[in-house]
């Protein structure tokens, strides 16, 4: 688990290291890259890895009228960075005495006699100082105070293109949620609290939950209806969220957020949740009246189902790459439907728990030779077959899944560990 550390604890808490500066905003794919480089360089040295970063944007210091649209707040970037199994975070209050300071100030000031690092690994376009200097100016002042400069490799994909913090707001922006997740490694989200709104939807069949976001930075895509997850106490669940000004049912043009979750029926007010935009589904409009509204949305909710389906799939493997299709991803089993919620039978039999599937498979019940019998393990014992696909926790939402030319679907439940065993 990362430490955290700041610029106002005493230098010695500070062991010599192998560190990386930056913004890191979105923490997107290079960045995660870049993580990668600094843990290798790390080791082979034999020092811990840190990554500095800042708590404010520095543009908002340099240019008072600057408002910048954030990928992450600063709680998430935290938590993204501590998954790139960095050792230590260590994090700046930008400031105008520190904007005044030139590349060789810093490393002198900060790097050498606050944090210790014996080795910068900076990004292949990286500058920074009030001179921004680069990577070679670096390395002479690198000599000067005993730290080695070295210069990470950009990161590439293929085909993708250039992945950066401003292509990804770029794809956020247009609603291009698949593409954002492809440049970031990981679906956009945001943090919210669950206020109370109008009551509306209840009236037509679709209860929301009204979202009031606790970033004032936050970068959201543009107004339009999406297939989202939403997380709540540690457990994701389905969910059909827009986000626009409401124009069949508002007069006002405030923006607002409120989310539809599938098969959900809890009190969820006052609550703190986190939403994954997973795909676009249509842009807001205004339809003639209610009724319009509500064939409309139950059009919406079926193809947010498919949607979150395939993302279930893209758990497994990865984000598909443009113009890549569900089929064509390779897996040791191919994932024919998944059921919304499952229906289940469930009986105790010492290790084995015998599931019989009721619900839907497709627009096909299940025959009764068709039930999969699912083998529940301890979370070690499940790791052991070295076939974990799924590691996030499963939801009342999304139970299980069927997959084809497999013998049998083993699920740890508890923890929402899913593989195939081959026929």
């Amino acid at each position: 688990m990362m430490e955290w550390r700041t610029d106002q604890m005493n230098p010695s808490v500070f062991a010599p290291c192998v560190a990386t500066v930056g913004f890191f905003d979105g923490v997107h794919k290079g960045h995660q890259y870049l993580m990668k480089q600094v843990r290798n360089v790390a080791s082979r040295l034999g020092l811990p890895s840190m990554v500095i970063t800042f708590a404010n944007h520095p543009r908002k210091v340099t240019d008072a009228g600057y408002c910048p649209r954030l990928l992450t707040t600063f709680d998430e970037k935290s938590r993204l960075l501590a998954a790139t199994g960095v050792d230590y975070g260590c994090v700046l209050t930008f400031t105008p005495a520190m904007a005044s300071l030139t590349a060789e100030a810093f490393m002198h000031e900060y790097l050498q006699e606050r944090f210790h690092v014996k080795a910068l690994v900076m990004g292949y376009d990286h500058r920074f100082g009030s001179d921004r200097k680069g990577v070679e100016a670096c390395r002479g002042y690198g000599e000067q105070y005993g730290i080695q400069v070295y210069a990470a490799d950009e990161y590439r994909n293929g085909s993708q293109c250039h992945v950066s913090s401003s292509t990804a707001r770029q794809a956020v922006m247009a609603g291009d949620m698949k593409g954002a997740y492809r440049l970031l490694g990981h679906p956009y989200g945001l943090e919210a609290v669950v206020v109370d709104g109008q009551h509306l939807g209840r009236t037509i069949g679709f209860p929301t939950a009204n979202l009031e976001l606790t970033g004032t930075d936050k970068l959201l895509p543009c107004d339009g209806v999406y297939a989202v997850w939403m997380w709540i106490d540690g457990q994701r669940y389905a969910g059909m969220a827009n986000l626009g000004q409401r124009p069949t049912v508002n007069d006002s043009e405030k923006k607002t957020l409120e989310i539809h979750l599938l098969d959900f029926h809890q009190n969820i007010y006052g609550q703190k949740v986190q939403v994954e935009f997973m795909e676009s589904v249509r842009a807001e409009q205004k339809f003639e009246g209610l009724d319009a509204l509500t064939r409309a949305l139950e059009q919406d909710r079926e193809q947010v189902r498919q949607i979150l389906f395939e993302s279930v799939y893209e758990d497994l493997i990865g984000p598909a790459e443009e113009n890549e299709t569900i089929t064509d991803m390779p897996t040791n089993a191919y994932i024919m439907g998944m059921l919304f919620p499952a229906d289940a039978a469930i009986t105790e039999d010492e290790n084995y728990r015998d599931v019989e599937f009721s619900d839907r498979f497709g627009d096909a019940a299940l025959d009764a030779d068709q039930n999969i019998e699912a083998a529940v393990f301890e979370d070690d014992e499940a790791d052991d077959h070295g076939k974990s696909l799924f590691k996030k926790p499963s939801s009342a939402g999304v139970s299980f899944y069927v997959a084809k030319n497999v013998s049998k679907l083993v699920a740890d439940i508890s923890w929402g560990k899913y593989y195939a065993e081959d026929v």
